[in-house]
């Protein structure tokens, strides 16, 4: 089944050619098309399209007004650029690729994760032949709530997100080019679509030269740390498999919050907290439905504590167990 975007929002018409506003609700699936490769000028037609056949449903209204001055671009409301934590590296070494996009104020971008609107920030790095791209790493996202009951998962000002790159250990001395093609939806009381490009060279040489040390050392700080390093925490599964719920119990916390990673067979439904004395219990309700053979009821996702020493995220993984007879 497709997200399920609803509520109000404002599309662009085309490029810059005007705006409607339209309360929707409706089953499509708008990650996917980044996905499958639409260009953002697809996307922005795709949504007009939508928002036209809806509004053609309505009772005929005094057309909008819009000038084309007053639609914002998304390509200067967020700006995308490439950097390296390393100028020069090793034949055989690692190098560290930070994606940072800068977010223009009241305005924001979403986490891998959008949640119940929105499309998914996305990075495609290219590198030299034989250079081995990682994985890119976020930082956790901000709740956001709409009205409707509508739940995203945002990040503003700035979004940094973190890749290793393994240099071949053949790697010929001399400057090699990483570039990277970001891909967005910017949000306020209205959403755009944007994209733009980076850049960063990087030397390969006998002896390494680090680069931006500061930049790099806050972003690895704010990324989810192993679950491991929450000895503390509790975790304990009720309901049944289609319907599991999840309670995470850590001494001393005065908040928690969970940002889950859907999946297409296990969704979140609901979470709620509570906090004590003792410490904070975040209990969350699931949905399960098989579509493959080999998909499990597994949550996953990110959960942050607060405590008196500060505010640290951890990346959460659990395999539903069905609760003992009679519990």
């Amino acid at each position: 089944m497709g997200k399920r975007t609803h509520g109000t929002r404002e599309f662009p018409a085309g490029n810059r050619a005007g705006a409607v506003r339209v309360t929707f609700s409706a089953d499509i699936s708008p990650t996917a098309l980044l996905a499958f490769g639409v260009t953002t000028a697809e996307l922005v037609v795709t949504m007009n399209l939508l928002s036209s056949l809806l509004l053609a449903a309505l009772p005929a209204l005094p057309a909008p007004s819009v000038q084309d001055d007053e639609m914002p671009d998304g390509n200067k409301l967020v700006r995308v650029s490439l950097l390296a934590d390393k100028a020069a590296v090793k034949p055989g070494g690692t190098v560290t690729l930070a994606v940072r996009y800068a977010i223009e104020p009241k305005w924001h971008i979403y986490w891998e994760n959008p949640g119940d609107s929105g499309m998914p920030t996305r990075a495609s790095l290219t590198a030299p032949q034989g250079w081995k791209v990682g994985p890119l790493r976020f930082p956790p996202p901000q709740r956001h709530e709409d009205e409707g009951d509508i739940t995203t998962y945002i990040h503003e000002r700035e979004l940094v997100l973190l890749a290793d790159v393994q240099v071949p250990a053949d790697a010929k001395p001399g400057v090699a080019s990483i570039t990277v093609d970001g891909r967005w939806l910017v949000c306020t009381d209205i959403c755009v679509a944007g994209e733009g490009q980076g850049k960063v060279d990087v030397t390969v040489a006998d002896a390494e030269k680090p680069a931006d040390e500061a930049l790099f050392k806050a972003a690895r700080e704010k990324l989810p740390k192993a679950w491991s390093e929450l000895a503390q925490a509790r975790v304990a599964w009720t309901g049944t498999e289609s319907e599991p719920r999840v309670t995470i119990v850590v001494p001393g916390a005065k908040a928690l919050e969970f940002f889950p990673l859907d999946t297409e067979a296990m969704k979140l439904s609901g979470r709620t907290v509570d906090v004590g004395k003792n410490g904070a219990t975040l209990k969350a309700q699931l949905g399960f439905e098989r579509k493959e053979p080999e998909d499990q009821p597994r949550a996953r996702g990110v959960l942050r504590v607060e405590t008196d020493k500060g505010t640290t995220s951890y990346l959460f993984e659990s395999l539903y167990t069905a609760p003992a007879t009679g519990r």
